[in-house]
């Protein structure tokens, strides 16, 4: 068997002291490439722990030598072969996760980028056939923080594992900084399709949400926050780009102050952007194109018409949350949400679809309305600039109408 002399080589290098390291990365290349290549190599040696301990023995005497390319280039090849024997076979990685778990740790800590790569690729391979191992990473501070850190793909592979198969934001979120926050909440807004959120995630950011919603209005006036404002934003933008799944919006619609926030939360912003010019005020005008940059960079911006999103879709075709909306006297406030604002795209239709849902088989709401539409006709200055005017022929009913 082509490994076996390999295997005695290395031994014979190991027991001479100094190392020699020339001889020992060529080894050590050679048997991480023949243990890529040959099936029976590849199962012989990540399945005798004999071989694993001597590794980690290895791996720990190079790390007490002093700091030298050779020395860095042989701990790489160590971790490289490693992560070969992890790939493809369950029993192989049963066994490196329980000889070679400690060493790795150390690995990722040393600061080496490249070294760190190779560790998560076989921390990747690892969790693929042993879910369970996701515990012991979680249990591990410092290789969650170098995960999150870490800008490479096998770190985002075992992120992505941790938040969407096992839904472990809570814990991810705890040791993650600012920035990766957003990262965290970006990653389950774009793979909402490609996977499946855990309910736990789900309930986690609206929690999340219900706890910090109120400080969006921090940034009215004089009040500067970067990062919590955008993380507020993200937050909703999340939760409304979820409640359009069905297989999501059954969790959302089960949480009734998360409906209750939602509402109150547009009744105060909409109240505040009417009491002044602040970054809430509507811009009821037609613009080419895109919204400038300015508005696109406040965290303001699209805010609104998130939170009617989200309303609009909890109230599908549930009893309940359309007489709470109601209740809770959000009907005008979405009748006024129906114009144009450059801060908000396509508000108006997000607020026609709101009260849609909201009216559907709910006759006490189509009341409210009616009995709101009785107090007369408004002219609306971008329906004119559009061609259209508003019109009430008997009184009651109002209908878009052409100029």
């Amino acid at each position: 068997m082509a490994y076996v002399n390999l295997l005695a080589k290395l031994r014979e290098i190991i027991a001479v002291k100094p190392l020699d390291l020339d001889k020992l990365s060529e080894t050590l290349r050679k048997l991480r490439n023949i243990c890529a290549t040959d099936e029976k190599s590849h199962k012989d040696l990540g399945s005798d722990i004999g071989v694993l301990r001597e590794l980690c023995s290895l791996i720990e005497s190079l790390q007490e030598l002093p700091q030298s390319e050779d020395k860095v280039a042989c701990i790489r090849l160590s971790a490289q072969f490693i992560g070969n024997l992890a790939v493809g076979n369950k029993q192989n990685q049963h066994n490196i996760h329980t000889q070679c778990f400690k060493n790795v740790k150390k690995l990722i800590t040393m600061g080496d980028g490249k070294l760190s790569l190779y560790c998560f690729m076989l921390l990747y391979n690892v969790l693929l056939g042993h879910p369970e191992v996701a515990y012991d990473l979680l249990a591990e501070p410092d290789i969650v923080k170098e995960i999150l850190k870490e800008d490479s793909e096998f770190a985002s592979f075992i992120y992505e594992e941790l938040l969407l198969k096992h839904g472990e934001m809570e814990k991810l979120y705890h040791y993650a900084t600012n920035d990766q926050r957003l990262m965290l909440l970006s990653t389950v807004k774009e793979n909402k399709l490609r996977e499946n959120v855990p309910d736990n995630c789900i309930k986690y950011m609206i929690d999340l949400f219900k706890k910090q919603s109120d400080n969006i209005l921090k940034i009215v006036g004089d009040y500067v926050e970067k990062i919590e404002p955008l993380e507020i934003c993200l937050l909703l933008e999340t939760l409304a780009s979820l409640s359009g799944e069905s297989k999501y919006l059954e969790i959302l619609q089960c949480d009734k102050s998360l409906f209750i926030n939602c509402a109150f939360l547009l009744k105060s912003i909409h109240d505040t952007g009417k009491a002044g010019d602040n970054c809430f005020t509507s811009i009821q005008r037609i613009t080419c194109g895109f919204p400038n940059k300015e508005l696109q960079n406040n965290p303001a911006f699209a805010f609104k018409v998130d939170l009617i999103r989200l309303l609009s879709n909890l109230c599908w075709k549930n009893k309940e949350l359309q007489d709470m909306i109601r209740e809770v006297e959000c009907i005008s406030v979405l009748l006024e949400c129906c114009n144009i604002d450059e801060k908000n795209p396509f508000i108006t239709q997000w607020s026609i679809m709101a009260i849609r849902n909201l009216c559907d088989n709910n006759p006490e709401n189509q009341a409210v309305i009616a009995g709101l539409s009785q107090k007369g006709v408004v002219s609306s200055p971008v329906l004119t600039e559009l061609g259209f005017t508003l019109h009430s022929e008997d009184g009651k009913e109002i209908k878009l109408a052409a100029l």
